[in-house]
């Protein structure tokens, strides 16, 4: 090898790159761009092509209708390999799955009922019911509680009648009322 001139792998590579920047017109191997005037028509020209949104809205529908179609043919075989699934468990199979479907809404409906008593002794309000969580009844009866001191502490700080409006005369005289609450 001689120093100074560059190893005949590198002679290829520069020749294959002159062939590429020959064909499409630049020196990087990358495509040509065209000018601006031969492929993008101005926006105000006459002689644009006109979308046709009908026809787009109507090849869109029957692609739609085409998914829809399948989804419902996949909904049946869906179905019929949840009931293939099903005769091939032995009845042992079947016995156990019920029992735990059962359990679970035991269990849900105890827990509904043990809420709606907790809540009922404790008073909450209908529309704080929801708020309630917890499993056991110490959990429930704590939550109870917690949302009843909260209810408190908001009669406490009642707004004013004449906020929003200055121009209005006083209702009542807030300050003596604070002081009563104290």
């Amino acid at each position: 090898m001689v120093w100074g001139y560059p190893p005949a792998g590198a002679q290829n590579i520069r020749r294959e790159k002159k062939a590429m920047s020959d064909t499409t017109g630049t020196d990087s191997g990358q495509e040509a761009i065209e000018p601006a005037d031969k492929t993008d028509k101005t926006a105000g020209s006459d002689t644009d092509k006109e979308v046709d949104f009908k026809s787009k809205y109507e090849e869109t529908l029957a692609e739609t209708r085409k998914w829809e179609k399948r989804a419902k043919d996949d909904f049946e075989d869906a179905k019929a390999w949840r009931e293939y699934q099903e005769s091939k468990k032995t009845e042992d199979e079947k016995r156990e799955a019920r029992e735990k479907e059962l359990e679970q809404r035991a269990i849900a409906a105890e827990t509904k009922a043990l809420r709606a008593d907790v809540a009922d002794t404790k008073k909450v309000p209908v529309e704080w019911r929801e708020f309630l969580t917890g499993s056991t009844q110490e959990e429930l009866e704590a939550s109870a509680d917690k949302i009843l001191t909260l209810i408190a502490d908001k009669k406490g700080n009642l707004p004013d009648p004449n906020q929003g409006n200055p121009t209005a005369e006083p209702t009542g005289d807030f300050l003596r009322e604070a002081a009563r609450r104290g």
